[in-house]
């Protein structure tokens, strides 16, 4: 009898990646696949190229101060960022 060899997981290549469906006209697709086939690479690359290309200017930012919430069970510990009181 063989030896059974135990197959390890490969690593995970680049960051995490998500599943996204969506909907395309029939032409899209078509300029996707021949993208995809001169490009050498899979759809996925070609839709995240072109997202990170034309949509950079689209940033997620959060603004303004910290929201505080009274019952929050991190205030009784001491917060490292604890709510700013002014005096009046």
């Amino acid at each position: 009898m063989a030896n059974e060899r135990k197959r390890n997981a490969s690593p995970a290549a680049g960051p995490s990646r998500n599943r996204k469906t969506l909907v395309l006209s029939a032409e899209a697709i078509q300029r996707l696949g021949a993208a995809s086939v001169r490009e050498c690479c899979d759809e996925s690359a070609i839709v995240e190229k072109l997202i990170n290309e034309h949509l950079a200017g689209y940033v997620i930012q959060v603004r303004g101060p910290r929201l505080v919430i009274a019952e929050d069970r991190r205030a009784s510990a001491g917060d490292a960022n604890p709510a700013v009181t002014s005096a009046a």
